[in-house]
């Protein structure tokens, strides 16, 4: 491999896997270069914001919204009276109507929280709506509802994509964010 080569190679735009020794007994016999690749994107992001991309951000922020746990406020009045026991004729009877299934996966339901990174992106994309659409509540009332409604009735951004009116306020923030050079992230 020349000095050449290895400065390609650090840049991005040489495959290594070309040069593999060609072994012959236990004489190498040669060294083979194959194909020059051009740099990547690793995250397959657009390279500019697109009404779909603006979305899914949305989607995004608001499921790390969900995640967020809520216990920002004191208990306040809880009952004192003790956990009810349940015999073995309740759990025989949760057991024949299958509700004992809907109990043992609530109690044993892992809760993942956002890291501080999901957060940070969460408050970046959450306010977009309300900061570009001063002059237009309804619109980011919209924006924000349907994001809402995608991630709270569990629905996909594939499936269930926004209507007009919210795909041209979607297209109206990318052109917005690609004009102030916000980042795609």
């Amino acid at each position: 491999m020349t000095y050449s080569d290895r400065e390609r190679v650090t840049s991005g735009t040489l495959d290594l896997e070309p040069f593999i020794p060609v072994i012959s007994g236990s004489l190498i016999v040669g060294v083979t270069q194959r194909r020059v690749v051009a740099p990547c994107n690793p995250d397959h992001r657009p390279l500019k914001w697109t009404a779909e991309r603006v979305g899914e951000r949305l989607v995004e922020a608001f499921r790390v919204v969900a995640r967020i746990p809520n216990s920002t406020r004191p208990g306040g009045f809880k009952n004192s009276m003790p956990a009810y026991t349940h015999d073995a004729g309740d759990l025989n009877m949760q057991v024949g109507s299958g509700a004992i299934i809907d109990t043992y996966n609530e109690h044993n339901r892992v809760r993942i929280q956002p890291s501080t990174q999901e957060i940070t992106l969460m408050e970046q994309a959450i306010s977009w709506p309300m900061e570009y659409f001063k002059n237009d509540k309804m619109l980011a009332l919209a924006v924000t509802g349907w994001a809402e409604d995608v991630v709270w009735n569990r629905r996909s951004t594939a499936s269930f994509g926004p209507p007009p009116v919210v795909l041209e306020a979607l297209q109206i923030l990318a052109d917005d964010l690609n004009r102030n050079g916000i980042r795609v992230a």
